[in-house]
């Protein structure tokens, strides 16, 4: 049976493209997705079909009238979104798309589930899934109280990963200024952030007040089908950016089996199905791996994944297509890679700048010999249309469009 085009969304991500990249080479037809035409995925070799859309950040309504014209034309068989914006919007509707095509996304009310960190905590927390001390303002007022009973530093992070002010998307990433070492800074950054991000304001959106981590990041990425543990990954990060928590730059592949029984521990209580990374934080405190959040899409280190032995975009595609796979479950321990372009840049500017020491030099140089995420012999388009990237980023943050840690802004 001949079968269809499978529609990548967010071709300018760097999951985006290894999904891209991981099914070409099996021979499946791949159509690649986006707003803007220097997205790396569109110059993949790999891609058969380029696709236009509306931007999904700025006109959610747009973006999904296209996809479901699309997913009408007969062309696709699959839909596979990659990142929070896209997979909730797609997931939202994704009973009527699935009358035309296969949507990559579990349902809308588990996708929530994911989606909510006061929802993933409280899930967790049932399950006896360590997670750091965290407070849910049920009103803005409730911060003064909240001030006095933690325990400091703590970070003020977004109950909701989107919040969308009419037709566009709101995104608040942390960065320096959700950190806070007292009562009166709490309560001032606190009042400050929901001022600037309106639809925080809302009672069932307020930010989270959380205990601050200290330690290292891990990532367990599991592919899940009616319960079953179909592929396992494990990864440990070594630079990200933003510093205070944001994507990784640097990473490398671990395995811990504590981590393995607790994310499919989290997954299950869940209903997960399909891919997922369930992130933690390692307490350097405790040697207790503490839940973060889970991303309920691929993640930006997935070309370390695929790298390591663990296709998670073919095993996934096979899934829905109703084939069977086998479990994998081993994978190569002690590999590397790097996001260079951007993200390393980011953090080296990041990190002279707040730790002023000529030693983050020297580490960001000793890295060049790590495989890059983007970079291929086999396919350097990519590589090029990133570096375009960096300038339309660059042009964004002049003029005000989007913060150096990547947030958009939203008018």
């Amino acid at each position: 049976m001949k079968r269809g085009l499978v529609l990548i969304t967010d071709a300018s991500e760097n999951a985006a493209l290894a999904v891209i990249r991981s099914l070409g080479s099996k021979g499946v037809l791949v159509a690649a997705g986006d707003w803007r035409a220097t997205s790396p995925g569109l110059a993949s070799r790999f891609c058969h079909k380029r696709v236009r859309y509306p931007p999904p950040h700025e006109d959610k309504e747009g973006f999904l009238r296209s996809i479901m014209a699309l997913a009408r034309s007969g062309q696709f068989d699959m839909v596979i979104p990659i990142t929070d914006i896209t997979a909730s919007i797609l997931s939202a509707h994704k009973d009527e798309l699935e009358e035309h095509v296969i949507v990559a996304t579990p349902d809308f009310g588990t996708f929530l589930k994911a989606l909510d960190k006061a929802t993933t905590l409280k899930i967790a927390l049932e399950r006896g899934i360590p997670c750091p001390n965290t407070f849910c303002p049920e009103d803005s007022s409730d911060i003064r109280e909240i001030s006095r009973l933690v325990r400091y530093p703590v970070v003020i992070k977004p109950r909701r990963k989107i919040a969308w002010s009419g037709n566009k998307a709101v995104l608040m990433k942390v960065t320096e200024r959700n950190f806070a070492k007292g009562p009166d800074e709490l309560v001032t950054k606190y009042e400050d952030l929901v001022r600037q991000y309106r639809p925080f304001l809302m009672p069932d959106n307020l930010p989270l007040i959380q205990e601050f981590v200290p330690g290292s990041g891990l990532g367990v990425e599991l592919l899940m089908h009616r319960s079953a543990v179909k592929a396992i990954f494990m990864h440990k990060r070594l630079r990200e950016y933003p510093p205070t928590g944001g994507a990784s730059t640097l990473r490398i592949s671990i395995w811990n089996e504590e981590l393995y029984r607790l994310g499919v521990r989290l997954l299950r209580a869940m209903g997960w199905e399909g891919v997922a990374m369930v992130e933690f934080r390692l307490d350097k405190r405790d040697g207790i791996p503490k839940l973060m959040e889970v991303n309920g899409r691929f993640w930006g280190s997935l070309p370390l994944a695929i790298a390591s032995g663990v296709d998670f975009p073919y095993l996934l595609y096979r899934l829905l297509m109703g084939e069977d796979v086998e479990p994998v479950l081993r994978y190569e321990i002690g590999k590397m890679r790097r996001w260079l372009v951007p993200g390393d840049m980011l953090w080296l500017f990041s990190s002279l700048f707040h730790r002023r020491e000529l030693k983050c030099i020297r580490e960001f140089m000793a890295s060049f010999s790590i495989p890059d995420d983007i970079f291929s012999k086999d396919d350097p388009w990519p590589f090029v249309m990133a570096l375009a990237n960096l300038a339309n980023y660059a042009l964004d943050v002049l003029r005000g469009r989007r913060s150096l840690a990547g947030e958009i802004r939203c008018s």
